[in-house]
């Protein structure tokens, strides 16, 4: 099969979630021996030189391709696009006649069977696609659904702030857009891929009909080898992409809320908090025990020196991907359960998942109190990841999925 995957980035280097969750599916595609060529949108906020990337990247990709488009937040188009448009901007600017051109170019070349849209930034070139691949499928493939996440985000929370109010209100008009949006992509495409169960029937709720697949993130096995000889219950950490809002808004819900709980149980504990693009806001925070790392050079390692990861989340969708690879790691982990939605767990068994600043506190310090507990739990966490997130096993239902639309 030959495969067109448009991306809204170049997938490298795989710091944050999306990246992964793109990288996984390329590889899984490779895995499956199908002809994969790559289209990804160059932006200048993820400039990335194709040329630095490593050998052994997608290695037996049949090419990659960038077209630059300039995605900054222009004051003025933002204004005119608030009051002359029914569009979100934050789709339009991802789209550039420059890249449009790059793309007929490519698609005059080639023949493809399939054409994978990732994510909603991406879906802006669907009228070029249909006009010069009459023949191809083309699949928009959701890490989010976008709607879902500003709505989330725009409630209205207590003693909130005037500006916060503002804030909000101009959130909600994002979600009423992006739902718009999402509503037109799906009349346009051939097939839709959900990551998690919930948001295909989110997508279900928004109207979209046409054939639908559930690709979770999932994990190639041998990438991810836990160390329980390493101590399990000495320090908590957190690591996300912090230039997604709501891993920003979850992570100071936690500092602002929980962490006092722990610490005035456990003086001598440490957090340490890892991330690409932190805000100075949290780069010149002084917590007690709280180490700001920054961007870290193996997340992996990261999570397996920690003894407990965290992932406070409160708005979002999709599915996190950071809970996966800890719990292919062996760790024990406390999450919200919007963090922890979409992925097959069981609370108290292979993750423990708690909705309040008191009772995420407990089930931290439970941990932090029984190590026999964590390294049961990490255990517990891996068994479920090999059984139901092997992404070969993942791309194989894909490939199969996209044969019968």
């Amino acid at each position: 099969m030959n495969i067109l995957q448009i991306n809204s980035r170049v997938p490298f280097p795989p710091t944050s979630g999306g990246v992964i969750y793109t990288n996984i599916i390329a590889k899984g595609y490779l895995a499956a021996n199908q002809n994969l060529t790559l289209f990804c949108l160059n932006t200048k906020k993820h400039f990335f030189d194709i040329n630095q990337l490593p050998q052994h990247f997608l290695k037996g990709v049949k090419a990659i391709h960038t077209s630059f488009v300039d995605t900054d937040i222009k004051p003025f188009d933002a204004i005119y696009n608030l009051l002359f448009s029914n569009q979100s901007y934050n789709i339009t600017r991802f789209y550039s006649k420059k890249v449009e051109k790059d793309l007929v170019n490519l698609l005059k070349a080639n023949v493809f069977d399939v054409v994978h849209l990732d994510t909603l930034y991406t879906t802006p070139y669907v009228a070029c696609i249909r006009r010069f691949a009459p023949r191809a499928k083309i699949v928009y493939v959701s890490q989010n659904v976008e709607s879902v996440i500003w709505e989330r985000l725009s409630v209205d929370k207590k003693n909130a702030t005037w500006l916060q109010k503002i804030k909000n209100r101009y959130f909600k008009l994002l979600a009423k857009r992006l739902k718009s949006d999402e509503k037109k992509v799906f009349e346009q495409v051939d097939g839709v891929c959900a990551i998690t169960e919930i948001d295909s029937k989110l997508m279900e709720q928004l109207g979209c009909k046409k054939p639908m697949w559930v690709v979770p993130f999932g994990i190639f096995m041998t990438d991810a080898k836990p160390d329980f000889s390493l101590p399990q219950s000495h320090q908590i950490c957190f690591i996300a992409s912090l230039d997604w809002l709501p891993n920003v808004e979850g992570l100071l819900w936690f500092l602002d809320n929980v962490w006092c709980l722990v610490k005035a149980q456990k003086p001598d504990l440490r957090c340490l908090v890892a991330g690409k693009s932190m805000p100075k806001n949290l780069k010149n925070k002084q917590i007690a025990g709280v180490e700001m790392v920054g961007e870290v050079a193996d997340a992996q390692r990261f999570i397996q020196e920690s003894g407990i990861l965290i992932v406070p989340l409160l708005s979002g969708s999709g599915m996190r991907i950071k809970i996966l690879e800890g719990m292919a790691l062996g760790k024990a982990i406390v999450s919200t359960s919007v963090g922890a939605e979409g992925i097959g767990v069981q609370n108290h068994h292979d993750i423990c998942v708690a909705d309040t600043p008191e009772d995420f506190a407990k089930n931290l310090l439970e941990l932090i109190n029984d190590e026999g507990k964590c390294v049961e739990m990490g255990k517990n966490a891996r068994q479920n990841v090999e059984k139901n997130y092997d992404f070969r096993l993942i791309v194989h239902q894909l490939l199969v999925f996209y044969s019968n639309i």
